[in-house]
């Protein structure tokens, strides 16, 4: 005699769960996830996910910002990517990251002009950005710094570097 047993069903709680990723929530046995694949984890009420370790990467070389993310999140980062300007403005309000790895040379607009709009919005001028380029002379490097870059990387990127320097310009809580 064979018994087949009902799957087991859940159903969502309205109370709004107050946990940090791979904590145990308000509500008991239930776990938040430990990995979050957007920084938008919660798309029903439209607000955002903050986190003290997310990074944003600006490039719009897929393979180069997706070898940043496997690298970044190995040393214990969250790491979000866009691939154009505009996209990255935005989500750097959503996640408000710790640090903005921001390519020079962009299809549509260029990295300077994002650092620009970055350094001059008070939501988000504290936040460290490092160029991250293939172009690179002193010329363009001192013109970066004195816009308001943190540093300047040149491609390809030593991540020991950008780690150090991250850590070292890490906003303070």
């Amino acid at each position: 005699m064979t018994t087949t047993q009902e799957p087991i069903t859940t159903i969502p709680s309205t109370k709004p769960a107050t946990s940090t990723p791979g904590s145990r929530s308000s509500m008991g046995n239930i776990r938040a996830p430990k990995f979050l694949s957007h920084p938008r984890a919660n798309a029903k009420t439209g607000k955002s996910t903050k986190c003290k370790d997310w990074v944003l990467c600006i490039d719009d070389d897929q393979d180069f910002s997706y070898s940043m993310k496997l690298s970044l999140q190995t040393r214990g980062y969250n790491v979000a990517r866009a691939q154009e300007v505009d996209k990255g403005y935005q989500l750097a309000f959503e996640i408000e990251p710790i640090a903005i790895l921001l390519d020079l040379v962009m299809p549509n607009d260029g990295g300077d002009d994002l650092l620009s709009q970055i350094r001059f919005h008070p939501s988000l001028s504290h936040i460290p950005v490092f160029i991250v380029t293939g172009m690179y002379s002193s010329n363009v490097r001192d013109r970066l710094l004195a816009s308001g870059a943190c540093e300047v990387f040149r491609k390809p990127v030593d991540l020991d570097t950008i780690t150090e320097a991250i850590e070292y310009h890490r906003p303070q809580a």
